[in-house]
């Protein structure tokens, strides 16, 4: 496992569920998430280039055989991918060409490529100069704003969305925006409540075959409507529409690996439109998967091992996932009607677990030593 995020204790969380050992690369800054007791930890300074390679494929060298990679997160998945001819001797992994692997990162190349398939999108316009600024006039209002790639500069002065409403303050943002990064997306609003964002989950053999898949729908995320996923259930009866649409995509495309796509319902039109893909990694809110009877990691590790494929199942629905700290965040708290999880349902924190402690531990210290030097402050 390459990756120190939720999404990686998740992820070791499921392997651990059918037995296979784990490693798991952390970096300095990883918080306490990955104490889990089901992963030996191998520290490294970031997840970029020699800082991630060097340790491990000392690591593999001193396990005498190849070992599985699955990053869970952006930053692994392109070293991965840019050094895979290096790693290629030591390590099994499934990725997309390392040009697709980019392209499906920048939101232009993502737009195009669904508009030129018919795959249902929202209205967009790409601005990477001033002259540009203009043209989003010509969307229909509310509208969200964001960086059309990943930029560190941009991540440490501006937020990760904006919901505008109106063509002058939007025109006004973009113009500021752009003399940050040339490469902003001013995409048509899908209104609605945050639990009509949905997501389909996948893992795709090096041939295309979808060997497992599950889709799921947001109940909270943040920030509110247009952030990380705060908590999820299983949507068992959007899976066939949403496989559907996925396939649409990710098929002619050649998406391989661990991918996912995100879907909002448009409460108008009657239909799902498709929001952003993920390539090449373990998505956020993996875990959902497994608590419901899809085990996407496990999946993918037994593809990358040689072993043959799990029978397809679309899961059970009777399992939540919460991020509790996210979940119980005050911009929710505020809201009269914030979604929260349907009669019946067994709800499963993402950090505590009676079995593996440690993970919640760490991280309800770090929140407390967060907040109480604001409150000293």
């Amino acid at each position: 496992m390459v990756g120190d995020e939720l999404s990686a204790l998740g992820a070791v969380r499921s392997l651990a569920q059918a037995n296979v050992p784990c490693f798991v690369a952390v970096t300095p800054a990883h918080r306490g998430t990955m104490r889990s007791r089901y992963a030996a930890r191998v520290p490294v300074e970031s997840f970029v280039d020699d800082a991630l390679l060097d340790p491990l494929e000392d690591l593999a060298r001193r396990q005498n055989r190849p070992l599985v990679l699955l990053p869970t997160n952006d930053d692994a998945a392109s070293t991965i991918s840019r050094h895979r001819d290096r790693l290629a001797a030591r390590f099994r992994f499934c990725l997309p060409s390392h040009d697709l692997l980019l392209a499906m990162a920048r939101k232009k190349d993502f737009q195009d490529r669904a508009e030129a398939l018919g795959c249902p999108v929202p209205r967009s316009v790409h601005v990477t100069r001033a002259e540009d600024v203009p043209t989003i006039a010509g969307l229909t209002f509310p509208c969200i704003v964001k960086p059309g790639r990943r930029h560190p500069g941009y991540d440490s002065q501006f937020a990760k969305a904006y919901l505008m409403d109106g063509a002058e303050p939007t025109m006004a943002l973009v113009r500021q925006l752009i003399d940050m990064l040339p490469d902003i997306m001013v995409q048509e609003y899908i209104v609605g409540p945050n639990e009509n964002i949905h997501f389909c989950l996948q893992y795709r053999a090096a041939n295309g075959k979808v060997l497992a898949s599950f889709t799921g729908r947001k109940l909270r995320s943040l920030p509110p409507d247009r952030g990380i996923t705060a908590s999820c259930v299983a949507a068992p009866e959007a899976a066939e529409e949403l496989e559907r649409l996925t396939e649409q995509f990710f098929g002619p495309t050649g998406v391989i690996g661990l991918c996912s796509m995100e879907y909002k319902f448009d409460v108008d039109r009657r239909r799902f439109l498709m929001v952003e893909p993920t390539a090449g990694r373990i998505n956020w809110q993996e875990e959902i998967a497994t608590l419901n009877g899809v085990n996407l990691p496990y999946a993918a590790w037994r593809d990358l091992s040689g072993l043959p494929p799990l029978p397809r199942t679309v899961g059970s629905a009777g399992v939540g996932w919460r991020n509790s700290y996210a979940h119980w965040h005050p911009s929710w708290l505020r809201r009269r009607k914030a979604a929260g999880f349907p009669k019946g349902t067994q709800v499963v924190d993402a950090h505590w677990r009676l079995d593996d402690p440690l993970p919640a531990l760490a991280e309800a210290s770090v929140w407390l030593r967060r907040h109480m030097a604001k409150l000293w402050d």
